[in-house]
């Protein structure tokens, strides 16, 4: 039913699950990994430009970043399909 669906009316829809509860709770818990590994890439990246170490590090928690940003739309577009699913019927 989602693949059906206009970009108007998935808007739509989007907007509607994300002002509920459920859809509240889902979007904080898919993305707060993510913000916090942004939160550590942008400390880290101050620290990178002191030493070169730091760069190695920062590799790695950009990688973590970006793996977390996309595990955490998967889960939350997946529950967003289940939302219109269920409303729609």
């Amino acid at each position: 039913m989602i693949y059906k669906l206009n970009s108007k009316k998935l808007g739509k829809k989007i907007r509607e699950f994300s002002s509920t509860t459920y859809g509240k709770i889902m979007f904080v818990l898919c993305y707060i990994v993510f913000f916090c590994f942004f939160l550590i890439d942008v400390s880290v990246l101050t620290l990178a430009f002191l030493d070169w170490h730091f760069k190695i590090v920062l590799f790695y928690f950009n990688m973590a970043t970006l793996i977390s940003f996309v595990i955490g739309s998967y889960i939350y577009y997946r529950e967003l399909k289940e939302y219109i699913e269920k409303t729609s019927k």
